[in-house]
């Protein structure tokens, strides 16, 4: 099972109703945040100061604490200094992964360099990704960075993903881009709103919506309004 959420608040009630009972079967977890920083601080810097804050800890750890999960349980994961073996130890041991992430294209290469992205393609337990994590498991994702796609996960295709959907102009050109270069349809997270992939299935939660080329009518007078 793959969950989609653009934010840490999959147990509130628009998605518990669904997830109360196949989070009943998880007790253990292991949330991989990816950090970067385009400035002078390193990426070992801000991870850094990210584990050890309470609050980011706290916005990690709650949805899966109101899920049951005894705190001990749930693994904050420092994206530096994991290895390959370690990870795949903790993954064996995890009945859910969460991975979080400000930006897909640099997720991918924080994941590439380190070795794990192979690991989490092999992943079988309960996958979630939430915000630029959730668009990492697509086949490819957008490089802002230089203009370009690069390859994605690969665990999820067929689709293309907007995540944090605010009807924001500049998000609504790209999912009109999205319509007219291509045959796939575009699967729309607002901030409330999640997607549930179960061997094939898929069910839309709380306020997330799929648009295609008919509604390309519709996208662009909310554009040009």
């Amino acid at each position: 099972m793959i969950l989609l959420f653009s934010d840490m608040n999959y147990d509130q009630e628009w998605a518990a109703g669904l997830l109360a009972e196949p989070f009943s079967y998880m007790h253990t977890a292991a949330v991989l945040p990816l950090v970067y920083e385009e400035g002078w601080a390193s990426d070992a810097v801000m991870h850094g100061d990210l584990l050890a804050e309470e609050e980011s800890l706290y916005h990690l750890q709650r949805p899966l604490k109101a899920y049951g999960m005894k705190p001990e349980n749930i693994h904050i994961l420092d994206q530096n200094g994991l290895e390959p073996e370690l990870f795949e130890r903790i993954l064996q041991h995890s009945d859910v992964l969460v991975l979080s992430a400000q930006n897909a294209a640099q997720a991918c290469r924080i994941l590439e360099d380190r070795g794990l992205d192979s690991l989490i393609r092999r992943y079988h337990g309960l996958l979630i990704g939430i915000g630029a994590g959730a668009e990492a498991l697509l086949d490819t994702v957008e490089d802002s960075w230089y203009g370009v796609e690069r390859e994605g996960l690969g665990v999820l295709s067929g689709f293309h993903l907007m995540m944090n959907y605010s009807e924001e102009p500049e998000q609504l050109a790209q999912i009109i881009r999205y319509l007219e270069t291509g045959d796939e349809s575009v699967i729309i997270v607002p901030a409330r709103g999640g997607v549930l992939f179960d061997y094939g299935n898929i069910e839309l939660l709380g306020s997330a919506f799929i648009a295609d080329e008919r509604d390309l009518d519709e996208l662009y007078g909310l554009y040009s309004g």
